[in-house]
C-alpha cells in the first residue's frame, strides 16, 4: 500500500514539474516540454519503482532522487 502511495506521490510531483518544464521554442514560438523535464519524470519513476521493490519506502525516496537527477541530466544531453 505505502508503494502505491509513494508513486502516486512521484507522479503528482512529475506531472507539475512536466508543465514547470515547458520551454518556448526559439524558431516556432510554441511551448514545448523539455527533455530534461521528461528525462526527470521517467526516471523519477523509474528509480521511485525499482528503489521500492527493493529497498520499501526508503529505496524509492532515494531511487527516485537518484532516477530524477540521473533521467533529468540524460534528458539535457539530448
Amino acid at each position: 500500500h505505502s508503494l502505491i502511495k509513494c508513486c502516486g506521490v512521484f507522479l503528482l510531483a512529475g506531472t507539475i514539474s512536466m508543465v514547470g518544464g515547458c520551454a518556448v521554442n526559439p524558431y516556432t514560438g510554441e511551448r514545448q516540454v523539455s527533455n530534461a523535464a521528461v528525462g526527470g519524470v521517467v526516471g523519477a519513476g523509474g528509480g521511485a519503482l525499482i528503489g521500492g521493490l527493493i529497498g520499501g519506502q526508503t529505496g524509492a525516496l532515494i531511487g527516485a532522487g537518484a532516477g530524477g537527477l540521473t533521467g533529468g541530466l540524460v534528458g539535457h544531453h539530448f
